[in-house]
């Protein structure tokens, strides 16, 4: 039997492989948030941490306690790397396999 840890080192190197290959698409919206701080969603094992290019088209939605933004059906992006961290939220830790990735349309 695999440990999490274990378990998201091996997710890891075969997402690895990803990086730097063609773009990568989903045909849904892609929710964000702005400030990390704010994100709701932290009991995920996996972040994805986004830059996005000035001139991206989104759309800022009123849901300030979260910090959300709205990112295009299908926008394209690049995986550029990958890593295993503790992230902190105040009052607890939890470890994330962590995937950096750039908007490119």
């Amino acid at each position: 039997v695999r440990s999490a840890s274990d378990t998201r080192k091996a997710l890891k190197k075969e997402i690895d492989k990803l990086c730097g290959s063609k773009a990568q698409a989903d045909p849904a919206y892609l929710s964000a948030s702005t400030n990390e701080a704010k994100n709701v969603f932290t009991h995920y094992s996996v972040k994805l941490m986004i830059e996005v290019p000035p001139g991206t088209p989104m759309y800022l939605t009123n849901n300030y306690q979260e910090s959300e933004i709205v990112l295009g059906r299908s926008t394209q992006y690049v995986l550029l790397s990958t890593e295993v961290k503790d992230t902190s939220y105040g009052y607890r830790s939890q470890t994330h396999l962590v995937l950096h990735c750039r908007i490119i349309n």
